[in-house]
């Protein structure tokens, strides 16, 4: 049974994805962030928000943190 989670990582934020297990999490984290699962499984934080529903598909909500590097010019 697929599972609703949020993965939550230090410095890319959160995103909340339809997996069946944490490494599926990742995964689809790593995918919707632009970067590889190996370099930030490790960091990541989960949390399951619940059972996905029989038809629902993968859906991605990721909200990125902000940067707090200066930009000069």
């Amino acid at each position: 049974m697929k599972k609703r989670y949020k993965v939550t990582h230090p410095t890319l934020g959160e995103s909340v994805v339809v997996a069946e297990d944490k490494l599926g999490a990742v995964g689809a984290a790593a995918k919707g962030w632009g970067v590889a699962w190996t370099s930030i499984a490790r960091q990541c934080g989960f949390e399951v928000l619940g059972e996905a529903e029989t038809d629902e598909k993968p859906k991605r909500a990721t909200r990125r943190k902000k940067s707090t590097q200066a930009v000069s010019g």
